[in-house]
Parts: structure tokens; sequence; C-alpha cells
């Protein structure tokens, strides 16, 4: 993380912040033995708001050629105001490490496609790019997403898809430390934001949203840095995130 984004400049979608981090995380792929791919195009949302998002992809492929894929996804993309370091900085070196374990590890029967977006700030644009117009999104199954409303605290995984009584048996299961409520979820309905899980549901993925919320005073401002990020949270919210895969892409 504070190799990533430790230098506290913003990176907006479409500025040379963002084009820098962008190169930096498809080397680090590429030096996991991932080819990388970056999905680029123009897309709107239903506020009118559009824009350019340039996406990364990786996949690791399955065992099986029938079984659905598996996304685990972040945005690399920072609000202007601030370096975005919990949000979503925090998701990217997560998606970074369990790239590196997935890639250690047997493969699983599920493909798992990682998709690191752009422009979830400026309203979930890489996302909608991604289930709009990649081939590999029609083969997704369920998504387990990385966010941050803040700098610290728990990790609590606030939404599921919609066959969510299969989905909490499987989370059940598969967290060690499971922080989760109903209530969660109606207080995130009543914020204004969405995250890219939003779309991921909309196209009819099942999985987990995960966010972390201490500190949401630092959310969307310069002090949404490294220096106030707590290593705690990205390590639960990482082994949450990785157990939560894991049980995706081994489920029948």
């Amino acid at each position: 993380l504070q190799e990533l984004v430790g230098d506290g400049v913003p990176h907006p979608i479409g500025s040379p912040a963002n084009a820098r981090l962008r190169e930096d995380i498809v080397r680090r792929l590429s030096a996991l033995g991932y080819a990388t791919e970056l999905q680029s195009g123009t897309v709107c949302n239903d506020d009118g708001t559009c824009g350019s998002p340039i996406n990364i992809i990786a996949t690791l492929r399955g065992t099986s050629m029938v079984a659905g894929a598996v996304l685990l996804a972040a945005h690399y993309d920072s609000v202007p105001a601030g370096p975005g370091a919990a949000d979503d900085g925090s998701g990217v070196a997560g998606i970074l490490e369990i790239a590196r374990i997935l890639a250690a590890r047997p493969a699983a029967s599920h493909p798992v496609v990682l998709l690191i977006t752009d422009g979830e700030e400026a309203g979930l644009l890489g996302a909608l790019l991604f289930v709009r117009d990649h081939p590999l999104a029609k083969r997704m199954s369920a998504a387990v997403n990385w966010e941050a409303r803040g700098t610290s605290g728990a990790s609590l995984m606030f939404e599921t898809g919609s066959a969510n009584t299969w989905l909490m048996g499987l989370f059940a299961a598969a967290i060690a430390r499971p922080m989760t409520n109903s209530l969660y979820y109606v207080v995130y309905k009543q914020l204004e934001n969405d995250t890219d899980f939003t779309v991921f549901k909309a196209a009819g993925y099942q999985g987990f949203n995960f966010a972390f919320i201490g500190n949401v005073g630092r959310y969307h401002t310069p002090l949404d840095n490294v220096a106030h990020t707590d290593p705690s949270s990205l390590q639960q919210q990482g082994d949450n995130t990785l157990s939560a895969l894991t049980a995706l892409t081994s489920a029948a």
C-alpha cells in the first residue's frame, strides 16, 4: 500500500497519477505471472455521468470447463480530494496479495477473474463498462468486492447477492471472524453512494460486499492516506475476502 499510494497524490480517473498507478499495478501482476488486459471504452451511468475508464483484468483458470467464474474486484481510482489509501488503495493492495496466494495454490474448480476497475468514484463507470462490454462478464457467477468508507475498523460484510440464504450459509462456514448484520445493508441503502457491487448485483452475480468504516471523517479527504490506514483493518479484510473467494470458487 505504501508503494502504491504512499506519495499521497490523488489519482482520479483520467489523471496522470491514475495512469502511473495503472502501470504499476500491471507491472506487479505481470511479475506474479499473470497475463493482464486493459479494457477501455466510453460509458455513461443512469445519472448521465460519462467517462472513459480503463479497467485492469487478469484471469486464473479453473479446473472445470463448465463452472462459472468468480470475480474479485476493487477500484484503483481515487477522488480528486485525497489519495484514497483505504478507498480503495487497500483493495488494490489486497488483490495483489491474494493474486500472489492464488498463483501458489492448486487451481479451484471455478476460474477467478481479478478486476481492478477505474472510474468507480466518478459513478461506477469501470464496473458498468465491464458488465456491458467484456466477454467474461457473461461467464460470472459471483463477485467479491473490497471497499472502504473510512480508514479503520472491523471488516464488515454488508451486502450479498440475491441468493442470500445459500450465501449466508457459505459465509458462516468460511469466515473465521464474521462481522455482519442485516441492519448494515439497510443503513448502506440510505446513503447516496453505491459501490461496484451494485452493478454486479444488477447483472445477476451472487457474492459478497466487504468494507471497513471506522474514522469515516477521513473518507474522501486528504486524510485517507497510508499513515491513517489501519493495517489490522487491511489484514482482516484480506482474510475475509480471500476466505469468501475460496468458498465461492470451491462451491458446487
